[in-house]
């Protein structure tokens, strides 16, 4: 119904509507087969929806890398190779990462723009580059449960950092009706570190502050602001720091720590072990043909496919970095009169001198 009714408003414009395609062959009733964009008789055959490449029979999202072969590698190629890869999702993002850490490592070296590489650099790429042909099997569906009604939904978002990159990658997890637990993964984002040293607590910090920022923006665009939402770090430092008031913290960390403070609840804040992060994935790289066997990456830690009360505890604030140089440090400044002064003071002079005496040593002990 709504398809005769758009095509008759549209008609009346002057407008023909035509490459129909849809994963339903009910969908396209009634539609001239010069009109429709694929035949659905046909299960390989696929199409562009917003650039990115969708098989309507399988309802699958692909990934395609259309890498060119080249005779000389430079920066400029290899900067053209990673923009080949149209990912919005950030389903290869840890692809996609060890693509930015190696640009930017040219970019540390002062390499020019079409200088060629050097022949262990561009050993490195050549091997890289044959591999993104793996992505091209790389599929995930278009509708995360499968066609399946979900009674209730959580997001998980993870994150991480390295010395290299960091990241957050979202999961929902889904109860459905006949009590299956689904968990798949929705989005992911990067960033290569900056090129000024930070430590890794503060690159952790980032990463949280990120995955803050996409949980929120993922609440937003799926209209999940009511749903139970749980963000996990392997960085205990992080949480501690999470669990406590920003002004106490210094300016990098407490701009930081507001912001994450802003967008989330400190209950939401849980402790994962690392070999159970799969933003891992994200803050180090992943080669292409190990990224579509990567279980851990598109379906999360196996624990959110059990109970919650089997999930790791809650983070508590009783665990203490036992050195944390991000506090601030507490100063005491006191003042010492002589004995002996303080009584020629309150013998030679009139009360008022007495009280304008008090309040200069508060006000010099105030300076220090």
């Amino acid at each position: 119904e709504m398809q005769q009714q758009l095509t008759r408003l549209l008609q009346e414009a002057g407008f023909k509507l035509r490459k129909w395609c849809a994963n339903h062959s009910q969908l396209l009733k009634g539609i001239p087969p010069e009109d429709l964009e694929i035949n659905l008789d046909f299960d390989n055959q696929s199409t562009k929806v917003l650039g990115l490449t969708w098989t309507p029979k399988s309802d699958l999202f692909c990934l395609k890398a259309n890498v060119q072969d080249k005779n000389t590698i430079t920066k400029r190629s290899v900067t053209s190779d990673v923009a080949r890869i149209f990912d919005p999702l950030g389903i290869a993002g840890p692809v996609v990462v060890a693509a930015k850490i190696f640009i930017q490592q040219l970019w540390e070296l002062q390499i020019a723009w079409d200088e060629p590489l050097p022949s262990n650099l561009e050993s490195h790429w050549t091997t890289f580059r044959k591999n993104l042909n793996h992505l091209n099997s790389v599929t995930t569906k278009r509708h995360i449960f499968d066609g399946q009604i979900s009674t209730h939904t959580q997001i998980h978002t993870f994150v991480d950092a390295s010395e290299r990159a960091y990241g957050a990658s979202v999961y929902l997890r889904s109860v459905l009706k006949d009590g299956r637990i689904i968990v798949r993964l929705l989005c992911s984002k990067s960033r290569v570190a900056p090129l000024k040293k930070l430590t890794l607590p503060r690159l952790e910090l980032c990463a949280a502050a990120l995955g803050a920022e996409l949980t929120t923006r993922v609440r937003k665009e799926l209209q999940f602001e009511n749903n139970q939402t749980y963000l996990w770090s392997d960085s205990e430092i992080v949480l501690y720091w999470i669990n406590s008031p920003s002004s106490s913290l210094h300016t990098f960390v407490a701009n930081r720590i507001s912001k994450i403070h802003g967008l989330t609840i400190n209950t939401q804040w849980r402790h994962v072990s690392s070999k159970q992060n799969p933003a891992d994935f994200i803050s180090r790289g992943l080669s292409p043909e190990k990224l579509s066997t990567c279980t851990l990456w598109f379906y999360g830690p196996i624990f959110l496919n059990g109970k919650e009360g089997q999930w790791p505890k809650a983070f508590s604030k009783t665990i203490q970095p036992t050195i944390d140089m991000e506090f601030k440090q507490k100063t005491v400044t006191t003042a010492a009169i002589a004995h002996a002064g303080l009584e020629d003071i309150i013998q030679g002079s009139s009360k008022n001198s007495c009280i304008h005496v008090a309040f200069y040593s508060e006000r010099q002990a105030n300076k220090g």
